[in-house]
């Protein structure tokens, strides 16, 4: 994290919240504090606090680190390669997918930085003892302490793949007497993995796909792109059939939504909804 000389430390208004997303944060701060993950303070830095429905229900807890973001030296501690974790699937018959639960906050914050945490609600400002979710820096901090290499080093590649605190645990042979495992189908990294099959888009992301409104600013055709981009496997020539939104991301080009973008636009989420199951490349097989 910035070390607070360069810079005025980032601070941010409070964000407006609903009865039910004030009866959460209280329930939140709670539980945190008596964890001994956060403590009360007076602090110059304060990012402010939201919350973002869940896929499944509920509310999660967010802070809007943006700030902090944009002052902080970028670790580049290589973080793992999302289609050399797929491919590793290719030979397995029987998938486990395991979940370390609040992973970062298994991190302590560095004794002195604490302060640099600090967020903003309407009961009090609070920084972190622990590494929160939301800065920049925490992935490349958790796969550089080797939390998860270290643990997985012998397995990883043969029977196991592992993307920050995501686990996957590929079993070609299985001893039945001994496994209760006997899932044939997990969500992994924004995929639904098949055993035995393949991947494909994860059906949650298909209905995001399919409710995504033409965008009408630079920054709405870069986060659609974007997300286009991290399935472009399933679709031949993407970049031919991205081309005229690409073109729009330029410097110095003026925003123009033509018949070429649309058309782009609606092919492209056409395409990713009706995108189909990929079977994985096997290594004996090249």
């Amino acid at each position: 994290m910035p070390d607070g000389k360069e810079t005025e430390p980032p601070w941010g208004p409070l964000y407006g919240m609903s009865r039910e997303e004030l009866i959460v944060l209280r329930k939140t701060l709670t539980e945190l504090l008596d964890k001994g993950f956060i403590r009360a303070i007076s602090s110059p830095a304060s990012a402010p606090v939201l919350f973002v429905r869940k896929p499944g229900g509920g509310l999660r807890f967010c802070i809007d680190y943006r700030g902090l973001n944009a002052i902080t030296k970028k670790d580049r501690y290589p973080l793992p390669l999302i289609e050399e974790a797929l491919r590793s699937l290719s030979k397995a018959k029987w998938l486990t997918k395991l979940d370390v639960i609040a992973a970062f906050h298994k991190i302590r914050v560095e004794e002195g930085d604490e302060w640099k945490t600090a967020f903003r609600t309407r009961y009090g400002l609070y920084e972190w003892l622990v590494t929160p979710f939301g800065l920049t820096g925490a992935p490349a901090t958790f796969s550089a302490l080797g939390y998860i290499n270290h643990t997985l080093r012998d397995f990883l590649d043969e029977f196991c793949s592992a993307y920050i605190d995501d686990i996957l645990d590929l079993f070609e042979r299985l001893i039945s007497t001994k496994c209760d495992f006997e899932a044939k189908s997990v969500k992994y990294l924004g995929f639904i993995v098949e055993a035995g099959k393949g991947i494909r888009v994860n059906p949650e992301k298909v209905q995001a796909i399919q409710q995504w409104q033409r965008p009408r600013s630079v920054k709405g055709v870069r986060s659609f792109v974007g997300f286009a981009n991290y399935y472009r496997q399933f679709i031949p020539k993407f970049s031919n059939i991205a081309a005229p939104l690409t073109a729009l991301t330029k410097k110095d080009v003026v925003f123009t939504w033509s018949k070429e973008c649309d058309k782009a636009f609606e092919d492209l989420k056409a395409l990713l909804t009706s995108a189909p199951v990929l079977a994985q490349w096997d290594p004996d097989i090249g």
